[in-house]
């Protein structure tokens, strides 16, 4: 691509993010226009998880819901926090039968450099490949006032 195709292509990204920009505003005005509506609508539903949503259709029957759901369920529970020591207190002898205990391990801050540097070469380079999640690329615009 030669530079005159590349400074096009940038312009056009530059326009269509600054489009993107004002519509989502605009969306995030709206969505909290209908949630206000739909906090005090009568017709509300009850969801299969516990909540409850509300559904009206648009001029051309497509279908804009508001669900509000019931509160999501902590993935854990920490013993050596108040909080959690607290739970653990209330359910007392059900303590087994409503939590079961997990070991996890957390990597240290340098896991890279650690890992060259305890096990090195192949294995230690593998050790590191099943510790990654793949990251994609990213674009981000630092876009000027028009």
């Amino acid at each position: 691509m030669n530079d005159q195709k590349l400074r096009n292509l940038l312009d056009q990204a530059v326009k269509v993010q600054r489009k993107i920009a004002l519509l989502e505003a605009r969306a995030d005005e709206i969505r909290d226009v209908l949630i206000a509506v739909a906090t005090t609508a009568d017709d509300k539903k009850p969801t299969d998880g516990g909540g409850e949503s509300v559904e009206w259709k648009a001029s051309d029957s497509s279908i804009v819901r508001v669900t509000f759901p019931a509160p999501s369920l902590k993935s854990c529970i920490n013993p050596e926090t108040p909080a959690g020591a607290k739970i653990l207190d209330k359910v007392g002898r059900w303590k087994d039968q409503l939590f079961s205990p997990v070991l996890k391990y957390s990597l240290v801050e340098t896991f890279r450099d650690k890992v060259r540097e305890l096990i090195g070469g192949a294995t230690g380079e593998a050790v590191i490949r099943a510790c990654e999640t793949k990251s994609s690329p990213k674009v981000s615009f630092e876009l000027r006032e028009s």
